[in-house]
């Protein structure tokens, strides 16, 4: 503890996050960090750290100096986001051998739907600055009408693939997924879950979110007290979240999903749950 301005200020300190929000990129892990920031006993690093994927070779202090600080004892949880340690080979070990009690949110959408923001996301990168890229037909379908699997950005929407190496090491209680699309409809059901499951108390709600008519998709709602004050301010994700769509031909959705019912399947059987996208019979 230390004394400032006549009050107790409780000692911080940097630890190994308790959570990791582990993937899937273009899946909704930016308001997913955003959001569940709205409690208070959460505090998330800043930008994402990749230290499982590309800095492991810094060493965990160095992943700790990354963290914010927390007040021991007080219930606080320290969390950090990055999406590409999901889909990364190496990634289930490492956070195993570092915690293996850590608690592990992931969050998935539409496979297809996920392909094509993150396509959208790629292609974006290339135009701004004047550059040419391929549709995505041109990368996904091959010249015998058949699918592409080497394109990465479909490998990334082949869940079971990567969630059956992070069950080689945590018990599926202890990965918590997140359905994307009911994130978006009603933002504060899915976060109450997440509350239940990272063990705090329940204090997000609908009041914490506000739709953003322009954006098409919901903003939250912080209520900063100041005395006997109470300061409101709209948070959005940036410029980036619901930009326009790509051009897709017709009937791209339609193979890309008949494509993916096999293993989406797969996924369903691996985590004896399902997300109402298109699947295989039983």
């Amino acid at each position: 503890m230390s004394v400032g301005f006549g009050h107790i200020v409780p000692k911080r300190i940097q630890r190994t996050p308790q959570a990791i929000i582990m993937g899937s990129k273009k899946g909704g892990t930016r308001a997913l960090i955003e959001f569940i920031k709205l409690h208070p006993k959460v505090k998330a690093a800043g930008p994402e750290v990749h230290y499982f994927d590309r800095h492991y070779d810094k060493g965990v202090d160095w992943y700790i100096s990354k963290m914010k600080g927390i007040v021991p004892n007080s219930g606080e949880i320290a969390i950090e986001k990055t999406p590409a340690y999901f889909r990364t080979p190496e990634a289930p070990t490492r956070v195993y051998e570092m915690d293996p009690s850590v608690r592990l949110l992931l969050i998935l959408r539409d496979p297809v739907k996920r392909l094509i923001s993150d396509y959208n996301h790629g292609r974006s990168k290339h135009l701004e600055p004047g550059n040419n890229y391929p549709t995505l037909e041109e990368l996904v379908f091959t010249h015998e009408d058949g699918i592409n699997t080497t394109y990465s950005r479909l490998q990334r929407s082949i869940y079971h693939l990567h969630m059956s190496r992070w069950l080689v090491h945590f018990p599926l209680e202890q990965i918590h997924i997140v359905h994307g699309e009911k994130l978006i409809e009603s933002p504060w059901t899915e976060l109450n879950k997440v509350e239940a499951f990272l063990n705090i108390t329940s204090e997000i709600s609908e009041n914490n979110f506000l739709f953003n008519t322009s954006k098409k998709f919901y903003c939250a709602r912080e209520v900063r007290s100041h005395g006997v004050w109470q300061h409101t301010r709209e948070k959005c994700l940036g410029r980036s979240k619901g930009r326009p769509k790509p051009p897709i031909s017709e009937g791209t959705e339609e193979r890309l999903s008949d494509f993916f019912k096999p293993h989406n399947r797969m996924f369903y059987d691996l985590v004896n749950r399902e997300f109402g996208w298109p699947a295989s019979d039983t």
